[in-house]
């Protein structure tokens, strides 16, 4: 196993694109030979755009691309010259377009990768990956038993590749004064910040005293920011969207997780690993992160009543707010080491080309 390619032909940057582009560099870093097949105005490719280690295949976003057959046959050529060993799908649409070509290169092994519990609904889809999708990786216990319950094909076929971080921080912060929230997401109704403002309404009006650093951009801007002003929260500093998201994490100390529904978050990984005590709405993929409690806190989602209690309780004892810091990066640094969540990964994915070439030597696959 010499070569891999990445599939991934979304346009705007979210948790797949930031998986996707770090996972080319892991490989980069382990010797191998990366391709990466993109939207030709993604973020994804602009990443790449200067660099000469991997190589790059630009694709359209059109829905119905993979009924062009000139598409297909330029796929095709792409894989078949870079003597591709492993490609690895990023979306239902990645695999509707890239499988077949796959086929026609000789791809020893197909893969998907979700990052959110998502489960397979069109027919033809089900036939695709059936048929040519070798392994499914999902990065949540949740989400792999959303997919095997809908889609009982896939049964035996799913694995876990947890998210994960650079370890950097050997030690948790001493407690700002007055203590420093934050919370990094897209502005949407998934991710609920509204329920966070209607908490800190009420963290104010018990004269607690606080900052609120909140990061990102979405088509809820305009309502979070109206409904700052109508509860008069000048302790809320909007950021913006940030690339970087290393000082936000920095400069708090309890990070908020308000999401409807999500796969394995990033931001609460990363924020941990920072040494931040974190508190999350009670959805299975966030307790998976805190250990049901033992590592975070977590609340009634969608309750701002119970947001509010979490926060008013955790602000007042500083002792505890603390021990949460330690405990949060310790769980962090323990289950989600990302050097070590890609080496198994990697295992995971020679493993699968092994069984597809039973007659190849230890040199043929590394």
């Amino acid at each position: 196993m010499r070569s891999i390619c990445f599939f991934n032909k979304f346009k705007s940057w979210g948790g797949g694109e930031k998986w996707h582009y770090e996972a080319c560099n892991f490989f980069l870093s382990e010797g191998y030979n990366v391709s990466l097949i993109g939207h030709r105005n993604g973020k994804l490719i602009e990443k790449f755009k200067m660099s000469k280690k991997v190589k790059i295949k630009k694709v359209s976003g059109r829905k119905y691309a993979y009924l062009n057959i000139i598409t297909i046959l330029k796929l095709m050529f792409f894989l078949k010259k870079n003597k591709i060993d492993v490609l690895i799908f990023n979306s239902e649409e990645d695999v509707r377009l890239g499988s077949f070509p796959a086929k026609l290169a000789r791809v020893k092994v197909q893969v998907y990768r979700s990052g959110m519990p998502n489960y397979i609904k069109n027919q033809n889809m089900k036939k695709i990956f059936e048929k040519n999708i070798d392994k499914v990786f999902t990065n949540s216990f949740e989400g792999k038993e959303i997919m095997e319950q809908k889609n009982n094909f896939l049964t035996g076929k799913i694995d876990i590749v947890k998210n994960g971080v650079v370890i950097k921080k050997e030690e948790t912060g001493s407690v700002c004064d007055p203590v420093f929230l934050g919370n990094a997401a897209r502005f949407d109704e998934q991710k609920d910040q509204k329920t966070i403002l209607k908490a800190l309404k009420l963290l104010k009006e018990s004269n607690v005293k606080f900052k609120f650093l909140i990061a990102g951009s979405g088509e809820l801007e305009k309502q979070l920011k109206k409904m700052t002003e109508k509860f008069d929260l000048e302790e809320v500093e909007f950021l913006g969207f940030l690339e970087d998201t290393t000082e936000l994490y920095k400069k708090i100390d309890i990070f908020i997780l308000s999401s409807i529904f999500e796969g394995s978050s990033n931001a609460l990984i990363e924020s941990m690993s920072y040494g931040n005590s974190v508190v999350v709405s009670n959805i299975k993929s966030n307790l998976e992160i805190i250990g049901n409690d033992k590592y975070g806190i977590s609340y009634k989602v969608g309750d701002s009543k119970d947001l509010f209690d979490k926060l008013y309780e955790l602000i007042n004892d500083k002792e505890e707010l603390k021990s949460m810091k330690e405990k949060a990066y310790m769980r962090v640094k323990e289950e989600y080491n990302y050097y070590n969540n890609m080496k198994s990964f990697e295992r995971d994915l020679k493993e699968i080309y092994i069984k597809k070439s039973p007659l190849l030597t230890d040199s043929d696959y590394r």
